[in-house]
C-alpha cells in the first residue's frame, strides 16, 4: 500500500503539485521518500488520488497526480459531542475518534467539566495544532474523511441548537443496554460527559431533548474510553 498524504491541493489528472516546506520536510526527513515513489493523496474534499514524487528539492517537493483513486466510504455517520478535559487526554480522543470515522467534534463546558483556560479551545491556533493530529490519524488509519473540530462551548448554548435531524445518543451507565437499542436512521451524535458525569439540570435538559441514555459497559468508563466505545458500537449498530 502506498503511504498516505493529506494535502491542501485540487487532485486533477496530470496537475502538479508543489508541497509547502513542512509537508516536505515529512516527506523526505519523515517518511524518507525517494523520486519516484508512489503517494496516496487525499484532500478536505474527500477526493483521493494516485501520485508520483516527481522531484525533490531543498525546501520543497513536487509530485505528479496520475490518476483519482475511487475509495468507497461506508462509515456510518456520527458525530461527538464530549465535556471539556485536559488537553493530553483531548489529544488522544481527537486521534482516536478520527481513526473511527468521527464527522464532528464538539466540546462542551458542562458543570462539572475541567473548564480553566488551558483546557479551552477558543482560538484558531488551538484548533491548527489538534487538527495536525487529525490529519495524522487520517494518514496512518486509511480514513480520508477529516472531522471537523468546533470550539469549546457552553453547553446549554449547545444543547439551545436545533437537533431534530440527529439522535442524541448520552452515555450512561443507568441508561439501556446498547445492544438492545433499535437501529438508528438518523446521524447519531454521542454525549460523553465529564469524570463527575453531566448534573441533574443538565440531565433534565437532556431528557427534555429526548436523548436516549446508553449503557455502554457493566463497568464504569472513563471519558476517553466511553469516546471510543461509543463510536464503535455505533459502527456496529448502523
Amino acid at each position: 500500500m502506498a503511504r498516505r498524504l493529506f494535502v491542501d491541493h485540487s487532485l486533477d489528472d496530470g496537475a502538479y503539485i508543489t508541497l509547502k516546506k513542512e509537508p516536505s520536510h515529512y516527506i523526505k526527513r519523515v517518511l524518507r521518500i525517494q523520486k519516484g515513489a508512489k503517494l496516496e493523496l487525499f484532500n478536505q474534499n474527500k477526493t483521493t488520488a494516485i501520485a508520483t514524487v516527481q522531484s525533490i528539492e531543498k525546501d520543497k517537493v513536487v509530485l505528479y497526480i496520475n490518476a483519482k483513486k475511487k475509495v468507497a466510504c461506508h462509515y456510518p455517520e456520527q458525530s461527538l459531542a464530549v465535556a471539556v478535559c485536559a488537553p493530553q487526554k483531548l489529544s488522544w480522543i481527537i486521534q482516536k475518534a478520527t481513526e473511527l470515522a468521527v464527522k464532528e467534534i464538539w466540546l462542551l463546558e458542562t458543570e462539572f467539566s475541567q473548564n480553566n483556560a488551558s483546557n479551552l479551545i477558543h482560538d484558531a491556533e488551538k484548533i491548527k495544532r489538534y487538527n495536525k493530529i487529525i490529519i495524522s490519524a487520517c494518514e496512518q488509519s486509511g480514513v480520508n474523511c477529516l472531522p471537523t473540530l468546533h470550539k469549546s462551548m457552553k453547553f446549554t448554548e449547545w444543547l439551545e441548537q436545533d437537533w431534530a435531524s440527529h439522535t442524541l445518543l448520552l452515555a450512561d451507565k443507568s441508561g439501556s443496554w446498547h445492544a438492545s437499542v433499535s437501529p438508528i436512521n438518523k446521524p447519531i451524535i454521542w454525549l460523553i460527559g465529564p469524570e463527575g458525569g453531566f448534573s441533574e439540570a443538565e440531565m433534565r435538559s437532556l431528557t427534555a431533548k429526548k436523548a436516549q441514555s446508553i449503557k455502554l459497559s457493566p463497568k464504569i468508563l472513563r471519558m476517553e474510553t466511553a469516546c471510543i466505545s461509543a463510536l464503535t458500537i455505533g459502527h456496529q449498530s448502523n
